[in-house]
C-alpha cells in the first residue's frame, strides 16, 4: 500500500458517495480534491487543468469510459466503483496504457467479487454465492437508488433454496471469464421492503419506479443519523462460506476503493478489476475501522 500522501481528484465528491470517499481519503491523510458536474469528462482533455494529481476516483455515473478515457489521457491512474463494460474502442487504447485503471472497486462490486475469488480458491469451488443484506436506514443518493433498482428489473432464474430477491449483477461476467460462476440475491433487513420489491418486481413496475425524477426517487428512502445503517456479504461455496459487516455500504465502498487507489502506484498498467490488484488481506489490514469479519473466518486465514 502507498504511504505517500496522495492528491486524488474524486469525481462525484460532492454527491452522498462521493462526501464518503472524501472522508475516507482525509481520513488516512491524503488530500482529496471533489469535483461535481462542473467537469465536463466528454471533453478528453477535461483532467488536465487539475494536474498534478496522484489518482482519480470516480463516484459520479457517467457513460462507460469517459472517466478511464480523461484519466489516461492526463496521465493519471484511476479506480472507478462502478462497473460499467467499456467501450472496446477505450479498453483497447487502456490495455496498452502504462498505468493502471481499476474498475469496480467497491463493496458490490467490488468486495464481493475478491471474496468469491478467494473462497474459491480457498476450497476449489467453481461455483459462489453472494448475498448482501442491505439497510432501509441507508444514506444513498439517487443515482445509487436507480443502480439497485436497474439489478432487479431483471429477473434471474428462480433459486427457491437462496435468500432474497436473486440478481443478475454484471461482475458475474469478468468472474466468468476466469472460470468461475457467481451468482447474487439481496434482501432489507426490513423483511417488509424486501416483499414490497418483490411484489413490484413481479409487476413489472422497476422500470417505472427507475424513471422518476431525483426528488420522488429520494422519497423512496429514509435515513435516521442516529440509527445504524449496517450492510452485509455473506459468500457461500461447497464447503466453506464467509461473511463481512460493514457500517455502511458507502462507507464500505469508500474503504474499498480508497484501498486499490493506495495500491495504484505498483500495479502493473491496463484495466483490472479489483481482485487482480488486491488480496482479501489487503483489504482487511486497511478496512478494519469499517469491516468486522465474521467468527468463521474468512478465506486465507
Amino acid at each position: 500500500m502507498s504511504s505517500q500522501r496522495m492528491k486524488v481528484l474524486v469525481i462525484g465528491g460532492t454527491g452522498v458517495l462521493g462526501s464518503h470517499l472524501v472522508a475516507e481519503l482525509r481520513h488516512r491523510g491524503h488530500n482529496p480534491v471533489p469535483v461535481g458536474r462542473e467537469v465536463d469528462l466528454s471533453d478528453g482533455r477535461a483532467l488536465r487543468h487539475l494536474l498534478p494529481l496522484d489518482a482519480v476516483l470516480a463516484a459520479s455515473p457517467a457513460p462507460a469510459g469517459l472517466v478511464q478515457a480523461a484519466a489516461a489521457d492526463a496521465g493519471v491512474p484511476s479506480v472507478d466503483v462502478g462497473l460499467d463494460p467499456l467501450p472496446p474502442r477505450v479498453r483497447t487504447a487502456l490495455e496498452g496504457d502504462a498505468l493502471p485503471h481499476v474498475v469496480g472497486a467497491g463493496f458490490i462490486p467490488g468486495l464481493s467479487g475478491l471474496g468469491a475469488v478467494a473462497l474459491a480458491n480457498e476450497h476449489g469451488a467453481e461455483r459462489v454465492h453472494v448475498h448482501l443484506t442491505q439497510s432501509t436506514n441507508a444514506r444513498v443518493g439517487p443515482a445509487g437508488v436507480r443502480a439497485m433498482l436497474g439489478l432487479l428489473a431483471d429477473r434471474p432464474p428462480r433459486t427457491p433454496t437462496r435468500p432474497g430477491l436473486g440478481l443478475h449483477h454484471p461482475e458475474a461476467v469478468p468472474l466468468a471469464g476466469r472460470g468461475l460462476t457467481v451468482t447474487y440475491s439481496t434482501a432489507w433487513d426490513d423483511d417488509r421492503t424486501t416483499r414490497l420489491l418483490e411484489t413490484a418486481r413481479r409487476l413489472h413496475l422497476i422500470p417505472a419506479l427507475t424513471a422518476l425524477p431525483d426528488r420522488a426517487v429520494r422519497l423512496l428512502t429514509r435515513h435516521s443519523p442516529d440509527r445504524p445503517e449496517r450492510a452485509a456479504l455473506r459468500w457461500t461455496a461447497e464447503g466453506g462460506e464467509m461473511s463481512v459487516v460493514a457500517t455502511g455500504d458507502y462507507a464500505a465502498t469508500a474503504a474499498v476503493a480508497v484501498t486499490a487507489a493506495e495500491q495504484l502506484p505498483t500495479a502493473p498498467g491496463g484495466v483490472h478489476q479489483l481482485w487482480e490488484v488486491l488480496t482479501l488481506d489487503d483489504i482487511t489490514r486497511a478496512t478494519a475501522h469499517v469491516l468486522s469479519w465474521s467468527a468463521e473466518g474468512r478465506a486465507g486465514m
